[in-house]
């Protein structure tokens, strides 16, 4: 049998346990269709271009004041509070929204509120501003408690939060959970490698730190050039496979993930000494000479054996190369050390 929980006033939102570990919300009642579609038509007046956003912006809040249980109106609003930089107020909104959603489940009930229905993606997007929020203000660990719960209600990521937990839970000292969210999905986005690479420098595990960050390397070259001190990389002449490829991906990551990159000793030095070894720069010269090839061959078969030939310089990225380099020396001093930490005496 259904279970329904309503909250305190009757004002349209339902909680419903369709089973034991699964539930789903919905809009019940005149009042809830009524404010639903007042709502509706601010959307379509403001997509028709006949409500400027400020005009817009000022009716949600109108709404809001007077209906404040209508989560899709905090919802809409807490985004648009989050695209203007202003995460804070954004997540007032969320929050507000959020609590009176949670307020109608049950308290002994965790399981699955799915994708399928308008109101559950309500309150599944509410949770996503708020771990969005909590990343922008650095607020990491709150961040990871909120995307767990997320996945836990729609294991399914049909907003794609799985992507956001390995650099969260790395900033929350959680190594081997970083890894572990981060290493499925490395091929997806350069920073993946980056991320893994640092995770590797926290422990001092040189040679698989080299062997991420050579991944980064060949995927996004940028965020190793600002690491190593230069802030606005200009875009190479050669084959972008996608926009995480390019500089301002990178400029995106490190805007908000740079801290750790910073706080973490050596690792810059580190980076910086393997982003320009001999070995590791002519690794990347055979890669960049395929991308450059690539930019500018339009021949369908030639192109392909350009792909072909990427493709294998990619996966010959291994432990071998990292292995050969991380090494420690003497120097004409006599002082005996890995490169990176031996700084030149002139």
């Amino acid at each position: 049998m259904t279970n329904r929980t309503e909250i305190p006033d009757g004002a349209g939102f339902v909680f419903e346990r369709i089973t034991q570990d699964s539930g789903r919300f919905r809009l019940a009642g005149d009042d809830a269709a009524a404010v639903a579609s007042e709502f509706d038509g601010l959307l379509e007046r403001r997509d028709a271009g006949r409500l400027s956003e400020s005009r817009f912006l000022s009716s949600v809040q109108d709404l809001l004041a007077g209906k404040p249980w209508f989560a899709p109106a905090g919802a809409h609003l807490a985004f648009m509070y989050f695209e203007q930089g202003r995460a804070d107020k954004a997540l007032d909104v969320a929050l507000q929204a959020l609590d009176r959603l949670n307020a109608l489940v049950p308290r002994d009930f965790d399981g699955m509120i799915g994708w399928e229905g308008e109101e559950n993606q309500i309150f599944l997007r509410l949770q996503h501003i708020v771990a969005l929020c909590h990343i922008r203000l650095r607020k990491h660990c709150d961040a990871v408690e909120v995307l767990q719960r997320l996945l836990r209600h729609c294991p399914e990521d049909s907003l794609g939060v799985r992507l956001l937990l390995g650099p969260e839970h790395l900033r929350c000292g959680s190594v081997a959970e970083a890894r572990g969210s981060l290493q499925p999905y490395q091929e997806l986005h350069p920073s993946y490698s980056y991320e893994l690479g640092l995770s590797f420098l926290m422990e001092q595990d040189w040679v698989r730190a080299a062997t991420a960050l050579r991944k980064g390397f060949a995927a996004n070259p940028y965020v190793a050039e600002i690491l190593c001190g230069n802030p606005d990389p200009q875009a190479l002449a050669v084959w972008h496979a996608n926009l995480y490829e390019q500089p301002e991906a990178a400029k995106d990551y490190l805007d908000a993930y740079a801290d750790l990159w910073h706080d973490t000793e050596n690792s810059q030095r580190f980076l910086h000494w393997l982003f320009h070894h001999p070995a590791v720069l002519e690794e990347r010269a055979g890669i960049l000479a395929c991308k450059e090839a690539l930019r500018w061959e339009r021949d369908g078969k030639a192109r392909a054996q350009w792909l072909q030939k990427l493709e294998q310089r990619l996966e010959a990225i291994d432990d071998g190369l990292s292995e050969r380099v991380v090494v420690q020396h003497t120097d004409m001093d006599g002082r005996r050390g890995y490169p990176w930490e031996l700084r030149l005496r002139f």
